[in-house]
């Protein structure tokens, strides 16, 4: 079993006292060593030391072996060896004993990558835990974290008491040391926090000297509970650099920013700041991330130290140059419409004191044609914080140029998605080439563009070389979609030195029907061992072209995404194409057009014989390998406009006549 990576037995008693000679046989690395509720002998937990394919081990499941016996000594050598490999480790039900944990507590704070920890039922007390927990509170990586309620919660007879557990949390226990997930009990810590809240005049009294890792549980206890004094003063005595705001809130509350900005206020008022204060940033952005995650510091700040120190000076004086600036991050989205009352509050906030703070954004998207407001808020913004641009909105050549100067300053911009560019009939040449090279010289400063998407650009044709030669860092997207091209332009694309390092191709809407595929082979040929999707859907594509691309195709060995659907291919052109992608072991979605046979000569969809023909491709596939996605879709059906998807199984249109 040359190919071997994951290994897993459970409750085969039969292993007991051979171990090493099961494993040993294993000759390759393995990712996954699953060995759950099995007997082991002395012999067998010491081999798990010296077994020699665990190097490269992510995933490690012990789950209900009986350990209370043994020395923990060769788990300890094997997560040593393990150490910056290992994502998960499963130590659920094995007995450990607090003296075992003690002795097991250095390995495991070494384990620098493990995002998922269980501990759970096993007996630990409050002191074990504490001590557990203080060395697992520094591994940045952990998401998933299941520890046991410490024995100290159960009466004589094994029952839990809760008093007895919010006991511990107010007088016995020191709240930063506790970092509990427990599944049947509220968490210690949200326990701690609403004691605290339940006395407000107190928790403002006490921020001073609360641990550090009480802040963001209380502060999410005193959010949901509209407690904003405390809010208030928590912002101000903030022990970390983030406070990601948006991340608890659903849509934007006007409110709630309101009390967070008083604070800052309050704070930057201050001559002698909180001892502990750390917050550089303000992190509006509504987007679905653990809290707990981004108060670690995990994150990385929306603008780099390195523009940030670049700036500085020139922007803010020396009076803030020697420490940075604070920044409040948002994502943005405008439009024709005036701004909402939440965005119309912020700016002027951020306005009056722009000598004192930045306002970043990492992803802005601009729907409709810029008005006024637009350009204010661009203005505002420090623009080479701006990492994604969207644009979706006819734009006329002349408002496109109008705004490249704002591109310019987009320094660190990763991602550029531009559509719907018009070009008025009565724009000559001259006027086109001006404005193409108005916009094509903001490229030049853009040292970090990773992807580059048009969609129906219609200034495009004839302009492609002189667009993208403007780019000057390697690619990893080029999506260039529903753009009419001229033939220079698609012969320029098998030239384009930057595209070597392509993982994404999209060229979805782009009629290839009377274009010779050599510069689509040749592209394909460069970009073989880097490319991860591919979309040719609705190109036109004909039989005799997709045969001259195949071998380029069959070659391209990373291929995860494949798209042709929308392609009027024949049942031989589609097995043939099958035969190719077959053998490309990384694809996990295919999508492909019904074979033209599954149509009548009015061309209406023959249902039996389309899941038919279907099915045979399929079985090309399956004799190869067991596909993950791959969908065969029709042209609309002519009376609902529906497809007929075949995916395992013929999916029908919402016609009554169509089965």
């Amino acid at each position: 079993m040359d190919c071997l990576r994951k290994f897993c037995a459970n409750a085969v008693f039969l292993l007991k006292g051979h171990l090493e000679q099961v494993l040993r046989h294993l000759k390759t690395p393995l990712e996954t060593l699953s060995i759950t509720n099995c007997q082991l002998s002395d012999s067998d937990w010491k081999y798990l030391s010296q077994y020699p394919n665990t190097r490269q081990l992510r995933h490690l499941e012990l789950r209900g072996i009986k350990l209370t016996d043994f020395s923990l000594e060769p788990l300890q050598i094997l997560l040593d060896s393990t150490a910056t490999t290992l994502n998960i480790l499963d130590l659920e039900a094995c007995g450990i004993t607090d003296s075992q944990l003690q002795t097991l507590l250095p390995a495991l704070n070494r384990c620098s990558q493990i995002v998922i920890l269980s501990f759970h039922v096993n007996c630990l007390s409050m002191s074990a835990l504490r001590d557990l927990l203080l060395h697992t509170a520094r591994l940045s990586q952990l998401s998933i974290e299941l520890y046991p309620a410490p024995v100290e919660s159960y009466d004589a007879w094994g029952a839990v008491e809760k008093e007895g557990m919010e006991y511990l949390v107010n007088n016995e226990v020191q709240p930063q040391e506790v970092k509990m997930s427990i599944q049947s009990l509220p968490m210690l810590l949200e326990l701690a926090g609403r004691s605290l809240l339940s006395n407000k005049s107190r928790a403002v009294l006490d921020l001073e000297e609360l641990p550090i890792e009480l802040f963001p549980p209380l502060f999410v206890e005193a959010f949901s509970r509209g407690h904003t004094e405390v809010l208030k003063k928590m912002v101000q005595a903030w022990p970390f650099t983030r406070l990601p705001l948006g991340a608890l809130m659903r849509k934007p509350q006007l409110d709630m920013v309101q009390v967070a900005l008083d604070g800052l206020d309050m704070l930057i008022a201050q001559q002698d700041h909180p001892k502990r204060w750390k917050l550089q940033v303000l992190d509006l952005r509504n987007v679905p991330q653990n809290f707990w995650r981004m108060w670690s510091g995990a994150m990385v700040d929306a603008c780099s130290p390195e523009d940030i120190k670049k700036n500085r000076t020139s922007k803010l004086g020396l009076a803030m140059a020697a420490k940075p600036p604070f920044k409040v991050v948002i994502d943005l989205s405008l439009s024709k419409r005036p701004l909402d009352e939440f965005l119309t509050h912020l700016f002027l906030w951020v306005r009056q004191r722009r000598d004192r703070l930045y306002l970043c954004c990492n992803k802005l998207k601009i729907f409709g044609k810029p008005t006024s407001h637009t350009r204010k808020v661009l203005r505002l913004l420090q623009l080479d914080s701006v990492q994604k641009v969207e644009v979706h909105c006819a734009w006329a050549p002349s408002t496109l140029a109008a705004c490249a100067p704002f591109l310019g300053q987009m320094r660190n911009l990763r991602k550029l998605l531009v559509s719907q560019v018009y070009v008025p009939a009565y724009t000559s040449p001259e006027e086109q080439e001006q404005l193409i090279a108005q916009l094509t010289s903001q490229f030049l400063r853009m040292d970090c563009l990773r992807k580059f998407c048009a969609s129906a650009v219609f200034l495009l044709e004839g302009h492609l070389e002189q667009v993208l030669s403007h780019l000057k860092t390697p690619l990893e997207t080029l999506s260039i979609t529903n753009c009419p091209l001229s033939d220079s332009d698609w012969k320029y694309l098998s030239r384009y030195p930057n595209a070597r390092q392509l993982r994404h191709l999209e060229l979805r809407g782009i009629k290839l029907t009377n274009f010779s595929l050599e510069p689509l082979q040749i592209l394909l040929d460069s970009t073989a061992t880097t490319l991860n999707s591919l979309d040719l859907a609705a190109c036109g594509i004909t039989d005799s072209q997709l045969q001259a691309l195949l071998p380029a195709l069959s070659r391209c060995s990373q291929l995860v995404i494949l798209s042709f659907h929308g392609n009027r291919l024949s049942m031989s052109t589609l097995r043939d194409l099958l035969l190719h992608t077959a053998r490309l072991s990384q694809l996990s979605v295919e999508l492909y057009p019904a074979p033209l046979e599954s149509y009548d000569v009015r061309g209406t969809i023959h249902p039996g014989r389309c899941s038919q023909l279907c099915a045979e491709l399929t079985a090309i596939v399956r004799d190869f390998r067991q596909p993950n996605i791959l969908v065969f879709c029709t042209v609309p059906c002519r009376r609902c406009g529906s497809k007929f998807m075949c995916n395992q199984g013929l999916i029908h249109c919402s016609c009554p006549t169509a089965a």
